[in-house]
């Protein structure tokens, strides 16, 4: 007589009815319990998408995180780049210059410059603190501006305050370029020392792909 088996962990269906010995059961019967296990092996092999989240095979979750990268869906991937001491020392407008790594193919959807004014602002700064995303070809040497973002305070309250300097490139990222951000000082007219650039945000979208694809 078949007898009920549950399954660990739990899958649908949740019990399955498996043949005992003695038991005249045709083949669509005995395949039951078969095709069951092949679909729960091709559930693990394939990922599955749920309500904007992507879920991946352990392997590939394991190398993701290897890479500090994160994903969502569509998969995004984002980036902290910061440099110690970046402080502006005199109030005549100095730069500093970041490269970036970012993963190719992807689409650089939002590039974030974290800024903290320094001093007490008589006013806001004649020339306020500014940056500009570049590419350089690296075949040909030719160096691009790709996007320039000035910060756009309203007030030295607003101004004095840990704030970001945010813009949207949009644009796809190719290997054979390398990519950095030029970040300006403020400058002239109520500038002051001691502006931080704390750090950039990158984020990006990317094509879902397999770990290992190129």
């Amino acid at each position: 007589m078949p007898s009920p088996f549950t399954p660990t962990p739990t899958i649908l269906p949740a019990t399955i009815t498996l043949p005992d010995d003695g038991d005249l059961e045709d083949v669509a019967s005995v395949n039951v319990p078969s095709e069951v296990g092949l679909d729960a092996i091709a559930f693990l092999t394939v990922p599955a998408k749920t309500a904007g989240t992507q879920q991946k095979v352990a392997s590939q979750d394991l190398n993701i995180a290897q890479r500090g990268q994160v994903w969502y869906d569509p998969a995004e991937w984002g980036q902290v780049t910061a440099k110690p001491s970046a402080v502006q020392l005199s109030g005549t407008a100095t730069y500093i210059s970041m490269d970036l790594q970012l993963p190719h193919g992807s689409t650089l959807k939002e590039l974030d410059v974290f800024i903290t004014p320094g001093g007490s602002h008589s006013g806001l700064p004649a020339t306020m603190p500014s940056w500009t995303l570049y590419s350089r070809n690296m075949s040909t040497g030719a160096d691009t501006s790709i996007i320039s973002k000035v910060d756009t305070s309203a007030t030295v309250l607003a101004y004095e305050t840990y704030h970001v300097i945010r813009a949207f490139p949009a644009i796809v990222i190719d290997r054979a370029k390398r990519y950095w951000v030029v970040m300006n000082g403020e400058g002239s007219t109520n500038a002051l020392a001691g502006l931080v650039f704390q750090g950039i945000v990158t984020v990006c979208t990317v094509t879902e792909q397999d770990v290992g694809a190129s």
